[in-house]
């Protein structure tokens, strides 16, 4: 645990692998993947979307 002082608080530094949070983490990469997604090319043989 960190104290405060007259200076300031101290700095902890990096945090360890096993205070991470995993849901941040996963909501990125699906994030990420849909990014990805959605600039591909279409697959073959599919056909486009047609608006109204």
């Amino acid at each position: 645990m960190t104290t405060a002082t007259e200076q300031g608080p101290l700095r902890r530094g990096a945090v360890r692998p096993g205070e991470r949070a995993l849901a941040p983490d996963l909501a990125r990469g699906i994030m990420l993947l849909g990014i990805v997604l959605s600039n591909t090319r279409p697959v073959p043989g599919s056909r486009p979307v047609r608006g109204p």
